[in-house]
């Protein structure tokens, strides 16, 4: 079996390495016993045998398991197609994940057919590498024209693991957006960045929210608060095969991790517009 192979390559190159350790270190002590010329070419040879032998058996094996998981990720690249090559490439590029997303959506209101939502958002970004990576934070919302209620953001800011703190903000116009400034911030290996804000948009009485991740993100939690009369329906992108488990009253837990610029979406409509749908003739 391929294993047992496996196993007596290990095993005759680990004994040769600990009788090459050994013989270094009786070459190295050989002077103690006599100061003479040959001894000490032994210990000069003892010293490279010893030296050799083991980094052959500490970091040698490290660097070899590391080439390892290397060789793993291209035979898994070869084993896909070769149009889905690239999208396996951008996964294992992936260098910030957001470990917490917490997402509170109040739905309340307006007229026979608007209402306004408004989102609380408070995430924590990661850096997962082990060096310096440079993240954005900034927020961007939709505008619905609906006269006399536009969008508005009401809080945007964040604070960095060394203590550095934004709660200023400048928004900035689209075609039918509006966008905080983004600020530039360098986070260090195994640094986090804790980011919150709130926004209100005006949206129809049936409709939907879409909010669009930029960093990658582990079990997204959201939390909605709807009317009487109105039915809360959250999904996300299905290919993802992520599981809802509902936590609470209204309260959702994606089972997974979002990539990057993949969605949480959630859908209300009226019930009784719903019921009345289903018993028309058609």
């Amino acid at each position: 079996m391929d294993w047992k192979n496996r196993l007596e390559r290990w095993m005759t190159s680990t004994t040769f390495l600990v009788t090459t350790l050994l013989v270094g270190l009786a070459f190295i002590l050989l002077p103690v016993f006599a100061e003479n010329t040959l001894f000490t070419v032994l210990r000069d040879f003892g010293i490279a045998f010893f030296t050799a032998s083991f980094l052959g058996l500490t970091v040698e094996r490290l660097l070899s398991k590391q080439l390892a998981k290397d060789a793993f990720r291209a035979s898994m690249g070869y084993l896909l197609p070769e149009e889905l090559r690239p999208e396996l490439k951008w996964v294992y590029s992936q260098e910030i994940v957001a470990t917490k997303h917490v997402q509170i959506c109040e739905i309340e209101p307006l007229s026979d057919d608007l209402v306004t939502m408004s989102i609380t958002l408070n995430r924590t970004l990661k850096n997962v590498t082990n060096s310096t990576v440079y993240v954005y934070a900034g927020l961007s919302i939709d505008e619905g024209f609906h006269e006399g209620n536009p969008s508005r953001i009401v809080e945007f800011g964040w604070r960095s693991d060394t203590g550095e703190e934004q709660n200023q903000f400048e928004c900035e116009k689209g075609k039918r957006w509006l966008n905080t400034k983004p600020s530039k911030i360098g986070l260090g290996p195994g640094g986090t960045l804790d980011t919150w804000c709130t926004y209100v948009e005006t949206k129809s009485v049936n409709d939907e929210h879409i909010l669009t991740l930029k960093y990658a993100t582990e079990k997204p939690l959201v939390n909605v608060k709807a009317f009487e009369g109105l039915e809360i329906e959250p999904s996300s992108v299905e290919h993802y095969q992520m599981s809802l488990k509902k936590v609470g009253e209204n309260r959702y837990e994606f089972n997974g991790t979002l990539l990057p610029g993949h969605p949480i979406i959630f859908r209300w409509w009226k019930i009784k517009d719903s019921e009345r749908f289903q018993h028309e003739n058609t």
